[in-house]
C-alpha cells in the first residue's frame, strides 16, 4: 500500500507515480518552491488537499452568495429571489415559463421583425399578406428558378441536370403524352430513350420522348412496341417553336 502526503492511499507503484506527477502537496513538500502559488489563501487550501474542481465550487458558491446578498427581484412576481435560477431575471420555472411580454418588448420585436401587411400583386392583381415589404409579386407569379448573372454552364440537354430540376422543367412545359395525348395539368410523366442506352443511345433530345406511363410499358414489351409511334423531343419543340431552356432559366 502507498500513501501520498495529500492523503490517498495507492495499491500500485504505477498509480502512485502517476499521482505524484500532478499532486501539490507532494511537490511542496519535496521541493518547497511557493513562488508559483498565487495568494496565502490558496496555498493553505492547497496544503489542505483542495483539487481545482473544488476551488471552482467554492468560487462558484461566492458568486451566488453575493448575488443573493444583493436582493435581486423577479421580474414576473416581484418576489425577492433566495437562490440563483438560471439566468437571474426569474425565480423558479412557472415564473420563466408563464411570463407576459411588456410593451417595451413588444417594440424591440417590431424592430427586429417585419409586421405582416397586404399588398397587391403587380403581375396578377391578387392581393396577399407578406412579412417583405420589397415583394411586389405573389407566391403564384414569383420566379420558381432565377437566372444568375454569370452563368459558368449551360446544359445542352435535359439529361445534363438533375432529376429533381428535370421535374420541374418538365412541369413548366406542361407537355401531353407524345404518343396518345394523354395530359393532366401537374403531373409529370416519363421520359424514354427512343434508342436505349445499353444500344448506346444518346442523351440527346432527338432520342428522347415524353410519354406517359401506360405507353412507356408498351413500349417496353415485345409484342406492343411496334405499334406504338412516337416523336422525340426535339422535333416536338420544332414543331411547337419552344425552346426548353426558356423555361429553365426564368429570367
Amino acid at each position: 500500500m502507498y500513501k501520498c502526503v495529500c492523503g490517498r492511499e495507492f495499491e500500485s507503484a504505477q498509480s502512485f507515480n502517476g499521482h505524484k506527477s500532478h499532486c501539490i502537496a507532494h511537490h511542496l513538500e519535496k521541493y518547497g518552491n511557493l513562488d508559483k502559488l498565487q495568494t496565502v489563501n490558496k496555498h493553505r487550501s492547497l496544503l489542505a488537499g483542495k483539487t481545482n474542481t473544488e476551488h471552482a465550487r467554492e468560487r462558484k458558491s461566492q458568486r451566488t452568495a453575493d448575488w443573493i446578498a444583493e436582493q435581486h427581484k423577479c421580474e414576473h412576481c416581484g418576489k425577492i429571489m433566495t437562490t440563483m435560477y438560471g439566468s437571474g431575471r426569474f425565480c423558479c420555472v412557472s415564473c420563466a415559463t408563464s411570463r407576459k411580454i411588456t410593451e417595451e418588448t413588444k417594440q424591440k420585436l417590431k424592430k427586429c421583425h417585419s409586421v405582416p401587411h397586404l399588398v397587391t400583386c403587380s403581375q396578377c392583381g391578387t392581393a396577399f399578406t407578406t412579412n417583405d415589404y420589397s415583394r411586389k409579386l405573389c407566391y403564384t407569379c414569383l420566379p420558381k428558378t432565377v437566372r444568375y448573372a454569370k452563368m459558368t454552364h449551360t446544359p445542352k440537354s435535359l439529361f445534363d441536370l438533375s432529376s429533381r430540376t428535370r421535374s420541374k422543367v418538365l412541369l413548366r412545359l406542361d407537355i401531353p403524352c407524345l404518343s396518345c395525348g394523354f395530359h393532366v395539368p401537374g403531373v409529370v410523366l416519363d421520359t424514354h430513350h427512343i434508342q436505349a442506352r445499353a444500344a448506346q443511345g444518346s442523351d440527346d433530345l432527338s432520342n428522347i420522348t415524353y410519354i406517359c406511363p401506360n405507353c412507356h410499358r408498351l413500349l417496353h414489351t415485345a409484342c406492343t412496341k411496334s405499334s406504338i409511334q412516337t416523336i422525340s423531343l426535339a422535333d416536338y419543340f420544332k414543331d411547337q417553336h419552344i425552346n426548353w431552356l426558356d423555361y429553365y432559366y426564368v429570367v
